[in-house]
């Protein structure tokens, strides 16, 4: 490493990052960290953030801030460099994974997990392994954090339901005793007819919440059986492609294996029974998801699903919208659908509602 970058220093060409990088590093090492700093925050001044220089210069900033205890400047030039790389579409980053670390000393569980999950997603698609080997020395510390806090929250979750519990069960015994009371001191029968009137409406209201309450676990039961099944048969089919392909080429029968390669009946397959159990689940939560957005539409712009199909694009980036997800790259990821045609479907859906400005939020309300 001394060597190159001795080579590099002994190059003409100053202006380049390398030789900035290489200068940077040598003042560092000497001791000379501050001046190390102010070349390279001069340096900056050359890039945009659309530039990945921009980025590679914000994140060795944050190192030698690191280097001087100077943790505020060091998260500072950490997320300058991490927007730089989505401002330059750089997957292949090294800022947000220390980024992540960062957060997490700091306590910020959930963004340091986030961030992480991005991390790891950007070096799956840039295929690097040394940034997935980086990335697992922290993701354990990070997820169990994660989890830990998750399970915290949960546990919250189910003392509220146990007080509110509680404070239900207070209240028909309240409402008995009241009803006792009357009976006893005041014998009027109408007084009396109108608690007991009172009390079967609180026994059926907790009907109503403990079949609701069946049915959301039913529901939630059910999906995690059929999603995983999905995952499973995906995988299995995957695995079976790789055999034939490994089989085709340890044979040395190329023209079949390229055949293999450029057929994509697979992905289709495996696309269409991917929308078949979205529009299924959906629907299954939302039985008049399609007749409350026909509601919203003018009369000559509904959708009706055509043949076997249960939802249309169309419906689908709606009903996204309905659980949430409202991020045009989301949607485009989620449906394998490129970004503009979420983005013409969502104007054009807008154009023919009665409402158009508040046509999305009315699909949010949906039940």
């Amino acid at each position: 490493v001394e060597y190159y970058r001795r080579l590099i220093l002994a190059s003409p060409y100053k202006d380049t990052y390398a030789y900035v990088r290489a200068e940077m590093t040598e003042l560092s090492e000497r001791g000379h960290t501050e001046k190390a700093i102010g070349i390279l925050e001069n340096y900056l001044k050359r890039w945009r953030r659309t530039n990945h220089e921009y980025a590679m210069v914000c994140f060795d900033l944050a190192e030698l801030y690191g280097k001087l205890g100077n943790s505020t400047k060091r998260l500072y030039y950490l997320v300058q460099s991490a927007i730089s790389d989505v401002y330059s579409s750089s997957k292949e980053n090294n800022s947000l994974r220390f980024l992540a670390g960062e957060l997490f000393d700091q306590g910020d569980v959930e963004r340091a997990y986030n961030y992480m999950n991005v991390s790891i997603e950007d070096a799956n698609f840039y295929g690097t392994r040394l940034r997935n080997i980086q990335n697992a020395y922290i993701l354990p510390r990070i997820f169990s954090a994660y989890i830990v806090q998750q399970h915290t929250q949960r546990m919250h979750i189910f003392g509220l339901l146990v007080a509110v519990s509680v404070v239900a069960i207070a209240l028909i015994v309240a409402v008995f005793f009241i009803w006792r009371y009357l009976r006893r001191y005041r014998k009027t029968h109408v007084q009396m007819v109108l608690m007991n009137k009172q009390l079967n409406n609180a026994v059926d209201d907790l009907s109503k919440v403990n079949a609701q309450l069946c049915e959301a676990n039913n529901i939630r039961e059910e999906y995690i059986a059929r999603f995983l099944e999905l995952g499973s048969n995906l995988i299995d089919q995957a695995e079976e492609k790789r055999r034939i392909y490994n089989r085709l080429a340890r044979e040395k029968r190329m023209d079949e294996l390229y055949t293999e390669l450029k057929n994509n009946s697979f992905t289709q397959v495996a696309t269409s029974e991917y929308y078949i159990n979205f529009d299924t689940a959906f629907l299954n939560i939302y039985p008049n998801f399609v007749a409350g957005v026909n509601q919203l539409l003018r009369n000559d712009a509904r959708i009706e699903p055509k043949g076997d199909e249960r939802l249309t694009t169309e419906l689908r980036i709606l009903a996204l919208i309905r659980l949430g997800i409202t991020d045009n790259a989301r949607i485009s990821s989620i449906l394998r659908a490129s970004l503009t045609t979420v983005y013409t479907y969502r104007s054009k859906l807008k154009a023919r509602a009665i409402n158009h400005s508040s046509f999305e939020d009315d699909v949010k309300k949906i039940g």
